[in-house]
Formats: structure tokens, sequence, C-alpha cells
């Protein structure tokens, strides 16, 4: 069926790509993320974008608008069009993120192995 993402949460936890998108729709898209201990998605603001963020598992620190917050397993948040934030993995283990954007910000199918490769892509 297409559409479907079967195991959601078990493709999220053996993810080790920085960024992956598994789905994209007209007004919304489905991507997992995997920041390895110490790294950063880096500062930056998505003009045309809302963005939901849902850890789930590691410990970090999420950043919206100069605002930090402990982040970790079961957190979830919304950064609006417009807002600075960034995620950080302050942890020993890798951090597992499902995040949704509306609209769909990356093309479908993107796979970042690395935060390097997704900087050279733009």
């Amino acid at each position: 069926m297409k559409d479907y993402v079967s195991n959601l949460i078990e493709q999220a936890h053996t993810n080790t790509y920085f960024r992956q998108v598994l789905e994209t729709g007209e007004a919304i898209q489905v991507v997992i993320m995997s920041l390895k201990p110490g790294e950063e998605i880096g500062a930056e603001v998505h003009q045309e974008n809302e963005q939901v963020l849902i850890c789930l598992s590691g410990t970090g620190s999420a950043i919206v608008n100069d605002e930090e917050h402990d982040y970790i397993s079961g957190d979830m948040v919304l950064v609006r069009a417009g807002q600075e934030h960034n995620f950080i993995n302050t942890g020993r283990d890798e951090m597992k993120i499902l995040t949704l954007y509306s609209p769909p910000h990356h093309e479908n199918g993107t796979i970042h192995r690395t935060k390097a490769e997704a900087e050279v892509e733009g």
C-alpha cells in the first residue's frame, strides 16, 4: 500500500542516518533522524514550514528562539514557521527523532547519511 510505513518506531530506532524522509504527502512529510552523541541538527529557521519533533530515545536539549529545554524520550516540540531552533544530543547514545514537516520541506526519498552530507546538499 502506498503511503504506508510498516514498523515506523522500529525503523526510527534502527536508523543510523542523520536524516531519512519516509513519506511525503501534499501537506505533510514524515522524517526520521539519528544524532550521534555530541551531534546537533544545527541552528536553523524554516520560514515556510512548521515542524513537530518527537524524541523517541536519547537525551539532549531543544532550543527554540533561544529558550532551552531538556529533550528526552517521549518529549515533543512544535516549531512554528520562522522560529530559530536546534536540537542537540547531550547523551552517550544516539538520539532518535521522528519529525513531521508541514508543508513538506525535503525532496521525497531524501537520505542524508551524515550531517556533513546534509549541509552540502543544503
